[in-house]
């Protein structure tokens, strides 16, 4: 696969060089702006979807193709509960569901390049660094990889990366360390094998990898693209995110983007490989709208996505105590039953034993039933109370929630010795009890038959 680069790279400085910006050309009379917006109403399922998250653009034969991710925010035996949603996106801005799912590749590894001469790689192994590999029949030759590939120029036997932290390039990959992986084929191994032995590139420029890493950095670039023999960079430098030119030395801002905060991944790479003029990020701007930026040439189109609401209405009123009674009065208990029940209530079934309510205090309650395969006779409920952010493990009303279920039944419990520790157990003569104790979350009740 041929990439160009320009000529001027080949007379680029080889050392480091700290970051510059050219003042006089905030805004480039000669670069267009476009906005769309596309809706997805209609197009998705969000009675349970409050966030939504855009990912993995790619371009094939004029047309955007994206992965739109709708999560839940609740949990399904301990997982995120969400869909992705793939949509194809024209370049008059129509919009059409599509099977086509975004490349993914495996982790670790990514096949990048094929010349005359090399099969290019990427190599990611986590703590141990990224790296670039170069093979050749039976000869393999490895670099250092500074950071995140965003890209990867090739012309004949020059290699020009672009990372979220360094430009970098190598000008003849057998400069590389040649490496032989070990016969046990271990993955320590294969790790020690690149950490151990892999050179590093010429760097042209670079920043705080570590910084970035932890979002703490003033300079990251988002990907690269040429035009007219000039490498531009997506970039965000001491708050401003543009489009940059490079020289070798500075970086003279081209187009000014305003306040968005630009998204990259793999996936900016594996475009770029197949569309070395154009640039695809997702981006969410200062209004926490999200969408798409294309950059082909000096043309910038920004696409809006337009969500729908969640249509599932918020419950003001905890429905435990009543639905609880309810199933209790019930002389039988079967799963069809515990659905009429939880229909008077807002529950919402995710399956035939799972159901869900939205409360106003931005809490959910998760109900979990199961019955007796044979009499279809409902045993066991799971009643647990979680935040719609996964992050939030506690809520300071989930105590009171626990008491006021014990006060309502509270003539007719006995407390028992809890065969879990992380529980206190009661008895009812209908039912058995029991609360979890730490963070105050669950309730546990056995019909007793």
């Amino acid at each position: 696969m041929k990439r160009f680069i320009p000529i001027f790279l080949a007379c680029l400085c080889l050392t480091a060089c700290k970051t510059q910006v050219t003042e006089s050309a905030a805004e480039n009379d000669s670069w267009q702006m476009t906005c769309d917006t596309v809706s997805l109403i209609g197009q998705m399922e969000v009675s349970l979807q409050p966030y939504f998250s855009v990912y993995s653009p790619s371009e094939s034969e004029g047309n955007i193709y994206v992965t739109v991710n709708a999560n839940t925010g609740l949990s399904h035996y301990g997982y995120q509960m969400g869909e992705d949603h793939h949509f194809c996106i024209t370049t008059d801005g129509q919009l059409s569901k599509t099977s086509k799912e975004p490349k993914t590749p495996r982790e670790g590894f990514i096949p990048l390049a094929q010349t005359k001469e090399w099969d290019v790689n990427y190599v990611d192994v986590g703590e141990w660094g990224n790296y670039l590999s170069f093979t050749e029949k039976n000869s393999e030759y490895v670099f250092d990889q500074p950071g995140y590939l965003r890209a990867l120029f090739i012309q004949d036997s020059v290699f020009l990366t672009v990372s979220q932290s360094s430009i970098a390039r190598i000008t003849n990959p057998t400069s590389g360390r040649l490496m032989t992986l070990p016969k046990t084929g271990g993955w320590e191994d294969e790790y020690l094998y690149y950490k151990n032995g892999a050179q590093t590139q010429e760097v042209l420029w670079s920043t705080d990898a570590f910084k970035i890493e932890w979002g703490e950095a003033d300079t990251i670039i988002h990907g690269a693209f040429m035009v007219d023999d000039q490498l531009m960079l997506a970039m965000y430098i001491d708050g401003n995110t543009g489009i940059y030119a490079f020289d070798g030395k500075d970086f003279q801002l081209e187009y000014h983007l305003g306040a968005l905060s630009l998204q990259d991944d793999y996936s900016t790479l594996l475009n770029q490989l197949d569309h070395p003029n154009s640039l695809l990020l997702t981006f969410t701007d200062s209004n926490n709208r999200q969408g798409i930026l294309h950059i082909k040439g000096r043309s910038i189109r920004l696409i809006y996505f337009l969500f729908p609401d969640r249509s599932l209405s918020v419950t003001q009123e905890d429905p435990t105590i009543p639905m609880i009674r309810s199933m209790l009065d019930l002389p039988t208990r079967t799963i069809a039953q515990i659905d009429s029940i939880e229909q008077v209530y807002g529950g919402v079934s995710m399956d035939e034993e799972q159901y869900y309510t939205l409360l106003s205090d931005s809490s959910y309650l998760w109900r979990t039933y199961a019955f007796n395969d044979s009499t279809g006779i409902v045993e066991y409920v799971n009643i647990k109370r979680q935040n719609i952010n996964y992050y939030d493990f506690y809520n300071k009303e989930w105590p009171k929630w626990q008491d006021a279920f014990v006060n309502a039944f509270w003539d007719e419990l006995s407390p028992i010795e809890s065969d879990n520790s992380n529980f206190i157990a009661y008895h009812s003569p209908r039912f058995h009890l029991r609360l979890s104790k730490y963070f105050y979350n669950e309730i546990l009740i056995d019909f007793i038959k």
